[in-house]
């Protein structure tokens, strides 16, 4: 018999790995990082980049697809990767699908704004049906212990372990840069405090000339560029587009700061892979950051909103060399330590062994 098949089966549910956003990272990063080695994982693609239509079609055929794996016997283990919203509906759908065909079911949570979406968007009926979801399954895995105590509270029977995203750590820098670059990854928007960046370097743009704001990412690019604009900072930033892989860590190699003061987090890829790539970070305290962040230790950490504290930690880092090579050196250990793959995928690969994929 093929090696390949006498590995336990499991099926990974989750957006494209090849398209844009966090768990798209994150499920790349498990299969670069070596979870295929010792489970015969199979991908069921429920969200894909495109038109509404396209979306609604993925969605309808993946559901075909998934037939074969209910009646499956080697299958025993849906990992679920969910976000919020429609995100969560449709993996909430296929958990109780798999309930009902006797699979463990694996419910894996990312995505900053779940709180809000359960508080703010939903009526008693919806948050019935979430609160029944994560109870039912076997094992709910959450991104920090702040995660761990927001979905305790509202389903107080829910399986939850917290295992932290998974990084590929780099050993070292090797491109540098005559200008001091500062770099932006992510959904361009109010959310991940894009327009408190912008704000807060029209602050420090008179006194600290030598830095470029380099940003990629979809959302709002044109409200940012007319921004951009008004505050006069054309020659301040560059909008690099939507990079992944090799692309990325290329930019993060030539990069100084990292920049992230977002109002909602999970536990976000970008600011590991800085820290991965020895980048000094700033970012906010929201969500699983302040698990990451020792703010003065490995990081700095601002309130959301905060634009002048903003500008005062990036005038902090431009000036100190010291500083930044403290706070790299402490966050690239740190990160090897709790955040490296081979750190992590383990502990997925233990979550699997429990629930019986043996």
């Amino acid at each position: 018999m093929d090696v390949e098949n006498k590995k336990p089966e499991v099926l990974m549910v989750s957006t494209d790995m090849n398209g844009k956003g966090g768990v798209a990272s994150v499920v790349s990063t498990y299969v670069n990082g070596g979870l295929l080695k010792n489970y015969n994982i199979k991908f069921l693609v429920t969200h894909i980049e495109g038109s509404n239509i396209n979306k609604i079609f993925n969605f309808i055929c993946s559901l075909f697809t998934l037939s074969k794996f209910l009646i499956s016997r080697k299958c025993r283990i849906f990992h679920l990767h969910t976000a919020s919203r429609s995100s969560f509906l449709r993996k909430s759908l296929i958990s109780w699908l798999g309930i009902a065909f006797g699979k463990k079911i694996m419910l894996h949570l990312h995505g900053g704004e779940f709180m809000q979406f359960y508080n703010d968007e939903c009526g008693s009926l919806m948050k019935w049906y979430i609160r029944s979801t994560l109870n039912a399954a076997n094992q709910v895995v959450v991104l920090s212990s702040q995660w761990k105590r927001n979905i305790k509270s509202i389903a107080d029977k829910a399986n939850i372990t917290i295992i932290f995203n998974p990084v590929i750590v780099h050993n070292n820098r090797v491109d540098f840069t005559d200008k001091n670059i500062l770099l932006f990854l992510g959904k361009i928007g109010e959310g991940k405090g894009f327009w408190d960046i912008l704000n807060a370097l029209s602050l420090i743009k008179e006194t600290h000339r030598n830095f470029i704001l380099k940003y990629a990412g979809d959302g709002e690019v044109e409200k940012a560029k007319l921004l951009i604009n008004d505050l006069g900072l054309e020659s301040y930033t560059e909008y690099i587009g939507w990079i992944s892989g090799d692309k990325k860590q290329q930019i993060l190699n030539q990069a100084l700061i990292y920049l992230l003061p977002s109002y909602n987090e999970g536990l976000p890829m970008g600011i590991l892979e800085a820290m991965a790539s020895k980048v000094s970070v700033i970012t906010s305290p929201v969500g699983g950051i302040p698990d990451v962040i020792d703010s003065g230790v490995n990081g700095l950490l601002v309130k959301p909103g905060d634009i002048n504290a903003l500008s005062q930690a990036i005038i902090k880092l431009l000036d100190s060399e010291s500083l930044r090579v403290s706070l790299t050196n402490n966050a690239y250990q740190g990160v090897k330590l709790k955040f490296s793959v081979d750190v992590v995928i383990p502990q997925i690969e233990a979550l699997y062994y429990k629930l019986g994929a043996r």
